[in-house]
């Protein structure tokens, strides 16, 4: 289960996760199978499952619910 104020929308070839309006993460098909590409922290992660990838997406926003609350509510800085 997702914390509060966290929720699952449609992005392009998958779901995305977003804390407010902030996009923490992106579910991308592949030919065989999904990948994960985590936008506040610039990596990704491949599973086999859509069920998979959303299952270990929501054990991380769990996890980290605390930090990225704080990244969420810090003002966006454009440009890497």
């Amino acid at each position: 289960m997702l914390p509060e104020g966290f929720d699952w929308r449609p992005y392009l070839n998958g779901p995305a996760l977003y804390a407010r309006d902030r996009m923490l993460a992106v579910l991308s098909r592949l030919t065989d199978g999904w990948r994960i590409d985590f936008v506040l922290y610039r990596r990704s992660e491949f599973f086999a499952s859509e069920a998979t990838a959303i299952r270990y997406v929501t054990a991380w926003a769990c996890k980290w619910e605390t930090r990225i609350r704080k990244e969420v509510a810090a003002p966006v800085v454009l440009g890497w």
